[in-house]
């Protein structure tokens, strides 16, 4: 199997930490000393009881912050609810309504009061040990695999998306996005690629080892995020952010000259 990405949970850990938000000024503790991970022992346990392997990206998240990581929700950027990735929670609920077969792991649980509810799961049957996709369930359903729905990016890719939005894009107070369409996947490679290098020619430069869907740029004053949609419409979505909102529409004209019908819209 062709594996889903080379890069390593550590990396982007070390990105987290050398971006790391202000805390309050009466907690001087760093990123670092404040996450909180699981034994690896425990997950090790985990794996033997339900019979699972669990891919190296997700081992290595829980050992590291599958508990907590203070003001930084790594799966609610991933999809519209809000979600909770407790490991030792998740492991010790209950499994409800749904019970879905074991190919399906949950790493995260809704908890929005909302009528409709979906937990994100790995789907381990397409593991290729490092990365696995991400799928959505709803937990008060009885499981049907008619109704499993792919959330469009694997762990590794979900992970990275929330951490450069929440460590690096939403600290810069101006923001932007250009959208471009495509009318194949093959399209959408040649939108992402030339994405990318008009970046790159911007002066930004790769800030984290790039995936197949996402990738994140940055440069002195500025960052931006390169990712396929992934509600499968197959359109391509460039996330801008700076502190000179100049220096966007500077970026934003370049990505429209460079990417067909693309379109620029100011956030904030």
């Amino acid at each position: 199997m062709e594996p889903f990405t080379q890069a390593r949970f550590i990396d982007l850990f070390e990105f987290m930490c050398a971006h790391e938000p202000r805390g309050p000024r009466r907690d001087r503790r760093s990123f670092r000393d404040t996450v909180a991970g699981a034994p690896a022992a425990f997950v090790a346990s985990v794996e033997q009881a339900r019979g699972v392997v669990l891919p190296t990206w997700y081992r290595d998240f829980v050992v590291t912050m599958g508990r907590g990581c203070r003001g930084f929700v790594p799966f609610s950027s991933a999809y519209a609810g809000r979600q909770e990735h407790d490991f030792l929670q998740l492991v010790e609920r209950a499994p409800g309504a749904s019970r879905p077969p074991a190919r399906f792991f949950r790493v995260s649980t809704d908890v929005d009061d909302g009528i409709d509810h979906a937990d994100i799961f790995l789907d381990l049957a397409r593991s290729d040990g490092h990365d696995a996709p991400l799928v959505l369930i709803d937990p008060t359903r009885p499981f049907d695999s008619a109704l499993v729905s792919d959330l469009g990016w694997s762990l590794a890719e979900a992970l990275t998306r929330s951490a450069f939005l929440h460590f690096r894009l939403s600290r810069h107070r101006y923001s932007s996005i250009v959208i471009a369409c495509g009318d194949s996947t093959e399209w959408m490679v040649e939108l992402r690629d030339a994405a990318e290098e008009c970046l790159l020619q911007a002066g930004m430069q790769l800030s984290l080892r790039s995936l197949a869907r996402v990738r994140c740029l940055a440069g002195d004053d500025c960052a931006a995020m390169v990712e396929e949609c992934a509600d499968g419409s197959l359109a391509l979505c460039v996330r801008i952010a700076g502190g000179n909102r100049q220096t966007l529409r500077q970026v934003g004209a370049r990505l429209t000259d460079a990417l067909p019908d693309a379109d620029f819209s100011e956030a904030r």
